[in-house]
């Protein structure tokens, strides 16, 4: 039977070749490590100087603020911490890169009222949900008076999440454009 000159022809790609010098691999190897080492010492170095960084991490929800490490554990939930060890969640990223920002340039006291205020905003906020959800279960079971008594309480929180809110976005405007450093007035603008 004759040949098929019609068919197509499945070419395989042929491997390059290796290079099999036990002197290269070394050599490769030993600037490999050099790199990693001068990597984590510069920035250590860059971390340990007066100027804070800020540095995207591993992934697009880990960044390198100073010493500190911001980490996203869920939508509303950023995780600070200093060397491996846990510092504070945080229910906002604003909040939490300022904090790690105002912690590192003697803006403490600020960056606890922005803590502080944050740990409420997120308390308020799951509050808020909770009794939204036995709102709406009272609804169903039609038990108007615990319904009742649900709607005042979410009114009440309602109105302090809102203060809240307000007042944390006062706070973190109010540190993005302006820092005060030993009763010196400086007007600079921190980049979110």
């Amino acid at each position: 039977m004759a040949k098929s000159h019609t068919r197509k022809k499945h070419w395989r790609k042929k491997a390059p070749p290796t290079i099999q010098h036990p002197q290269l691999d070394q050599a490769l190897t030993q600037a490999v490590k050099f790199l990693h080492q001068w990597t984590r010492k510069e920035l250590s170095r860059l971390q340990t100087q007066g100027e804070v960084l800020i540095l995207p991490g591993k992934n697009k929800n880990h960044y390198l603020i100073g010493r500190y490490q911001l980490q996203k554990q869920t939508d509303h939930c950023w995780s600070v911490s200093d060397a491996d060890v846990h510092v504070h969640d945080f229910y906002d990223k604003r909040s939490a890169l300022y904090y790690c920002f105002g912690t590192q340039n003697k803006y403490s006291r600020h960056a606890e009222e922005v803590r502080s205020l944050d740990a409420e905003l997120g308390r308020l906020t799951s509050d808020c949900v909770f009794y939204t959800h036995t709102a709406q279960q009272a609804v169903r079971a039609k038990n108007w008076a615990v319904y009742d008594i649900v709607q005042a309480r979410l009114s009440q929180i309602s109105s302090r999440l809102e203060y809240v809110q307000d007042q944390l976005e006062k706070t973190l405007r109010w540190a993005k454009y302006t820092k005060t450093q030993d009763d010196s007035h400086e007007t600079t603008r921190i980049r979110y």
